[in-house]
């Protein structure tokens, strides 16, 4: 559906194949409560959900019983059927059809007559089910061509039933007014052909001119572009397309979804953290999840929803913010009142997580695009063939602002975005309920604050502030004070900052060329650093040096991760095949990575060792079978590395025999090296092994 006039309401929308060739017949199910005039539009849509054709047709609804036929034992018309004195139009030289429903009644068969004042030209087919001898659910379909000495004219064409067999039954009389004008002339009642809304937008056509409403995080006349907000000077906002929620409900000890947006000036490879700042006690964070709105390996727009459980009821507080690094990129807060368990009516149409609780009060910008979303179950909750339950705007007061956008399904609910676009700083109420046939579901509305300029609005102390990375930014919402935020330990995002070193990711296996096909080649190497810049890559050991170049590097996306890139020249020719290639990195700060080595492909041969790639966290384990080489690492201060393998023969380096402790135990030798240094340098001790192959 297009443009629906409020006051209407889309019971069931259902699509059959026609008698011709490749076209269809729509039937659409409408009511309203208010008389008058309603102006309802259908569009038709590509696989992408670009609109390509659309049909505006105004609707007269009567409160007048008499146009209802009550005579059912005659012949009559059945829905779907064009109603009672409709006038239509009808392009010069094209064929137009309309459509009839109709019964025999108790008699037999319904004999059908088209009266037509003076149009030349005008058929019909029939189709019924005959049940117990008499006809019952006949369509009939009228065709009319009007020849070009039409144009202009206005023709009444009636179609009467009867009983011919029987001249003493008077069966139902249906007619209606055909206009006979040039195709342009049709323009006014299909303006969204010529006007195709991209990214799933809606074409509304019902005024003078058609209109794309966006969706969330696209913009422009057509809705071509990706929405893009006034970051005034700042690296992120929140003030983007999607209201800002200023105070909301959540039910007690159950999950509570937030919606959240997050516009960057960068691209990024992914979304920044979102965690809990100022937080009353009686409500939890648990969890946020943001995804990229654009397609590639950078984006600068993320949505997603942060979930949280209230354990008390009455009024909470809590701040949410975007952090990199330590700094907050954006925060905003807002009111959260928990109410206790209520009792809900599951057998009718309800609203669904994630959308607002009744009563919220949401940020929107004057003259900005403004988004929420409302989701519900699916119609086969309620034992009903609609795939999904109607919504319509409740609240009494008319107003031009609000637009309820398409609605899209899913395997589990149904959902449409609420589109508002205010002119005037005002407050402004929202009422939406569910409806299916016969079924009344539940209402919710929602205040919407329209403020001048949101990002002033929304912006908290925090904002643009850095903390240590394992502490978190609070703003001081309460009182007065300088300054009006302060960075404190907190437990729950100590965990999430352990890494603080970097580390290599994803390093080539090592082969007798490192994978050059010819003699000189670049490898890519990749540094993840969680809270300093990376200042350079170089090779630290083993291999001779001058065998390599390492340059250009850079930040860079991989994987979908944040890395530092950079480019490993190498001379293939003058590799050792018996040497390790070790790596490290450096940071701003002066601290550099674990060094990560690359040892050497193991021969064929018994009794030669078998290489593998070793680094990463200081004090791991490596369980070892079948014989190997290991390369072991150790930072300053006390490391015990234990070192397993199966039927071991030789150790290499006897001055680690100082300090170590062997035993066997199941077959399995076990050296236990206990080493100590002050140096503040990484000390690397190289464990060599020859073994006998042997069966795990």
């Amino acid at each position: 559906m297009g443009y629906i006039d409020p006051a209407v309401a889309v019971d069931q929308i259902s699509i059959k194949p026609n008698n011709t060739l490749g076209s269809f017949r729509a039937e659409i199910v409408v009511s309203s409560k208010k008389t008058g005039l309603h102006i309802v539009c259908v569009q038709t849509f590509n696989t992408t959900k670009v609109n390509k054709d659309e049909l505006c047709i105004t609707l007269s609804m009567s409160a007048d019983a008499m146009t209802i036929f009550s005579d059912e034992t005659v012949p009559h018309f059945l829905e779907p059927s064009l109603q009672p004195d409709a006038v239509t139009r009808c392009a010069v030289n094209e064929t137009c059809h309309v459509w009839y429903t109709y019964t025999s009644g108790i008699h037999n068969k319904a004999d059908i007559e088209l009266l037509t004042d003076t149009l030349k030209t005008g058929l019909y087919r029939t189709e019924c089910k005959t049940i117990r001898s008499a006809e019952k659910n006949c369509s009939l379909d009228i065709f009319l061509r009007p020849r070009t000495d039409e144009v202009g004219k206005s023709f009444k064409i009636c179609v009467s039933l009867s009983v011919k067999s029987n001249p003493t039954v008077k069966g139902e009389n249906r007619c209606f007014t055909m206009n006979v004008v040039q195709e342009s002339a049709l323009d006014d009642q299909r303006r969204c052909r010529q006007h195709q809304c991209e990214h799933n937008g809606f074409c509304d056509g019902h005024g003078t001119s058609a209109k794309c409403y966006c969706p969330q995080g696209f913009e422009g006349s057509n809705c071509e572009h990706e929405y893009t907000p006034n970051f005034a000077g700042k690296s992120s906002s929140i003030a983007g397309d999607t209201a800002v929620p200023k105070a909301i409900g959540c039910k007690l000890n159950m999950v509570c979804h937030v919606p959240l947006q997050l516009f960057l000036n960068q691209g990024r490879c992914a979304a920044p953290q979102i965690r809990a700042g100022y937080r009353s006690s009686g409500i939890n964070f648990v969890k946020a999840t943001m995804t990229s709105v654009q397609e590639g390996n950078r984006a600068q727009n993320f949505s997603g929803s942060a979930e949280l459980m209230p354990t008390q009821t009455g009024m909470q507080h809590i701040c949410l913010q975007a952090v990199n690094n330590g700094t907050t990129l954006s925060e905003f807060c807002f009111e959260l009142t928990v109410k206790g368990p209520t009792d809900e009516n599951l057998k009718r149409p309800y609203f669904i997580e994630p959308t607002y609780l009744n009563g919220a009060t949401l940020f929107c910008q004057k003259n900005k695009d403004c988004h929420f979303t409302l989701h519900y179950a699916r119609g086969e909750k309620f034992d009903s063939e609609q795939e999904c339950p109607g919504v319509k705007d409740t609240y009494p007061v008319a107003h031009n602002a609000g637009q309820l956008l398409r609605t899209f399904t899913t395997e589990v609910e149904c959902y449409n975005d609420v589109l508002l676009t205010a002119t005037f700083i005002e407050i402004i109420k929202l009422c939406f309920q569910l409806e299916l046939p016969r079924n009344i579901g539940e209402e919710r509305c929602f205040y919407i604050e329209v403020v001048d300029d949101l990002s002033t609005k929304v912006k908290t102390p925090c904002d643009g502030i850095t903390c240590s990375p394992w502490q978190v930014c609070i703003s001081n919402l309460t009182a007065s004070v300088s300054p009006p935020y302060s960075c404190v330990n907190e437990t729950d995002y100590v965990a999430k900052t352990t890494q603080d070193v970097a580390i290599f990711v994803d390093l080539p296996p090592y082969t007798e060329s490192l994978g050059c096909a010819s003699d000189t080649c670049t490898v890519p190497l990749y540094v993840q650093s969680p809270i300093n810049e990376i200042t350079s890559v170089e090779v630290s050991r083993g291999q001779n040096k001058s065998v390599f170049n390492v340059n250009h590097l850079q930040k860079a996306c991989h994987n979908y991760v944040e890395v530092y890139r950079a480019d490993l020249q190498v001379t293939a020719s003058k590799l050792d095949p018996a040497q390790a290639l070790c790596l490290m990195a450096n940071d701003s700060n002066g601290l550099a990575s674990d060094v990560t080595c690359i040892l050497p492909k193991p021969p064929t041969e018994e009794g030669m060792n078998v290489g593998m790639i070793v680094g990463g966290a200081v004090g791991g384990v490596a369980a070892i079978g079948g014989g190997v080489a290991a390369a072991v690492f150790l930072r300053k201060k006390q490391c015990v590395k234990k070192i397993m393998s199966r039927r071991q023969s030789k150790v290499d380096t006897p001055e680690s025999k100082k300090t170590s402790k062997n035993g066997s135990k199941n077959g399995v030798s076990v050296i236990e090296m206990d080493t100590t240094t002050d140096n503040e340098q990484i000390t690397e001790i190289i464990l060599s092994m020859k073994v006998k192959k042997s069966k795990v």
